[in-house]
């Protein structure tokens, strides 16, 4: 079946759903529904259907939440080709902006970093990957299940069950796009196994492997990235805007880079030079931090300061600082650090309040009046307020909105809104 979207289009439109649970609170449950319903409208809807061709949901979408946490802090599903019952597509969320699990845990904590242990015959040259990155990819191979069956379980019922070998595209945006890579060569490095043995799915090696990140940091060391390049880097497509700040972590060379990454039209900002700081010292500690595929040409991004931004993306913005925990990381006397906090935690009881009263046909009027509170009650407190929370709105538009753009996904990404919107 001819679609009108590219191979490379149809995985990063079905990457794109699998953040389906994010920005929204819930039990595990509610998350899950919700999701698998989102996705399986989507792939019923006729007009995307022309677009990436038919797909069925077949494992998933299945739902991490954190001791404590009311978010998805990890998201993760299978499709199938509905025209080629041998190819599957691994779609794995990024970081949900409002889960400072993900923020603190799975992003942020690269030591100590943890050995490679998916080969143990050549344990000496896989080098180590970020403890964050590891404790993902346990979450996704070990603790998520559908139906009783964990990712590889499901796909060694897969390969057992199909006519031909299987054709597996790991994918996944943001800490996704860390993640889908480490999952693809974990399932690389145990093939072989018997099905009978931990982490066995198949024995026979038959299955073949790709890999389509988008917009990751990077996820280990010097050593496991040649490692992984030698395995798996023919065979990865890795996506990534030249002005997104995140596929520039953690390597140092492209962290220092980040700072100046809108200049002229955004100014620096000492706010986020602090930061900067705190990232390199992480970086260090963990040791020769370095990207995967670094000859991958990158997508063209251009600053755009003309998108509006609505106030559901305000309000993500607002609880990003939170559970990011930005605010006490910028070294402001703790009287002012109590003292924004609180507004900002204002701010986002007021947006939610706008928002259950269906006033948000005024979203252009409340936002004018935040910012303008911002500035006049924070300017003594916070001088580079304006400049910060500018550099904030670019770098999440670069990383987020973008990628569709240059990628040409845009009508794909609209129809899944609408679909959105009218599933409440």
């Amino acid at each position: 079946m001819s679609t009108l979207y590219s191979q490379q289009q149809i995985i990063f439109a079905l990457n794109s759903i699998a953040n389906a649970p994010s920005g929204r609170h819930g039990t595990v449950d509610q998350l899950q529904s919700y999701a698998k319903q989102l996705i399986i409208e989507v792939f019923s809807n006729s007009d995307v259907i022309k677009m990436i061709g038919e797909w069925n949901l077949v494992w998933g979408v299945q739902v991490f939440q954190a001791a404590d946490s009311s978010v998805a802090d990890n998201a993760m599903y299978v499709a199938q080709n509905g025209n080629d019952s041998s190819e599957f597509v691994v779609a794995i969320s990024g970081t949900n902006p409002i889960s400072a699990y993900g923020w603190i845990v799975e992003d942020a904590m690269l030591v100590p970093t943890v050995p490679w242990t998916y080969n143990s015959a050549n344990s000496a040259s896989t080098g180590k990957i970020t403890k964050g990155t590891n404790t993902g990819l346990k979450v996704l191979l070990n603790t998520l299940t559908d139906d009783g069956l964990s990712l590889s379980e499901f796909l060694a019922r897969q390969v057992a069950n199909q006519a031909k070998p299987l054709s597996i595209t790991l994918t996944g945006h943001s800490l996704g796009g860390a993640l889908s890579p480490v999952v693809a060569l974990a399932l690389l490095d145990t093939q072989g196994i018997p099905v009978a043995e931990a982490n066995g799915w198949d024995p026979d090696s038959t299955t073949s492997i790709r890999v389509q990140p988008s917009a990751g940091p990077t996820p280990g060391n010097q050593t496991w990235r040649n490692y992984y390049d030698n395995a798996l880097g023919t065979v990865t497509d890795r996506l990534w805007n030249a002005i997104d700040m995140v596929p520039h972590a953690w390597q140092l060379s492209m962290l220092a880079e980040i700072p100046t990454l809108y200049v002229p039209t955004i100014a620096e900002s000492s706010l986020v030079k602090k930061l900067l700081t705190l990232a390199e010292v992480n970086s260090t500690l963990a040791g020769n931090m370095q990207q995967i595929c670094p000859s991958t040409r990158s997508l063209p991004g251009k600053v755009d300061t003309s998108e509006n931004i609505t106030l559901r993306d305000f309000e993500v913005l607002l609880e990003t600082l939170i559970a990011n925990e930005i605010i006490d990381k910028l070294g402001l006397p703790k009287l002012d650090q109590s003292l924004i906090k609180q507004l900002i935690d204002d701010w986002i009881k007021h947006l939610n309040k706008q928002a259950d009263s269906n006033k948000c046909l005024h979203e252009g009027a409340i936002l004018l009046e935040l910012e303008q509170k911002a500035l006049a009650l924070l300017k003594d407190l916070w001088s580079d307020f304006s400049d910060f929370i500018d550099f904030l709105k670019q770098a999440a538009y670069q990383h987020t909105t973008a990628y569709s753009i240059l990628l040409g996904t845009q009508t794909f990404e609209s129809i899944v809104e609408v679909i959105k919107k009218d599933g409440g």
